[in-house]
């Protein structure tokens, strides 16, 4: 998974992206929002207690190493040499559901990818190719991370101890 991507959404959502590195980019992509951003939410409440939900975007598949399933809100636009993910606030926001996800898009791999992304109303994909992550998967394959994308495993769950 540190060379291909590939994501499925099933939810509301609209764009095209086709990108080949960072310098050529072009597109837009809406998705979401994700169910943690509550349509309405600085409206005062109603006395019944009704509050109306924004429909989430469920996403899986892989992001750079690692996969899962997630909520997605994605409002990306990207030129050449420019997207809205570098801006001061994230324009991807991920709720996880399950796996190993980044919850912005900052942190995907995607300045070095290429690959097209399509969402169409209800239903969209993304799948995509990182060629200059070859040199991490063969690093990976004698204990390195050039990337410094590994998930490190956390103290004491080897098994190892003696206790």
């Amino acid at each position: 998974m540190d060379l291909f991507g590939i994501r499925i959404g099933f939810g509301p959502g609209l764009g095209v992206l086709v990108r080949a590195t960072e310098y050529v980019q072009l597109g837009a992509m809406y998705r979401g929002p994700s169910e943690s951003h509550l349509a309405g939410a600085t409206a005062p409440s109603r006395p019944d207690g009704f509050r109306l939900r924004a429909v989430p975007c469920v996403m899986l598949g892989t992001i750079g190493r690692y996969g899962g399933v997630w909520y997605d809100s994605t409002a990306e636009i990207a030129l050449p040499g420019f997207s809205t993910r570098d801006g001061p606030v994230p324009v991807i926001y991920r709720e996880i559901i399950a796996g190993v996800v980044p919850l912005d898009g900052r942190d995907d791999g995607w300045r070095g990818s290429f690959g097209v992304g399509l969402h169409a109303l209800l239903v969209g994909g993304e799948v995509e190719v990182r060629p200059f992550e070859l040199f991490d998967l063969l690093g990976g394959l004698i204990g390195y991370d050039p990337s410094g994308d590994d998930v490190p495993v956390a103290d004491g769950m080897s098994g190892d101890d003696a206790s």
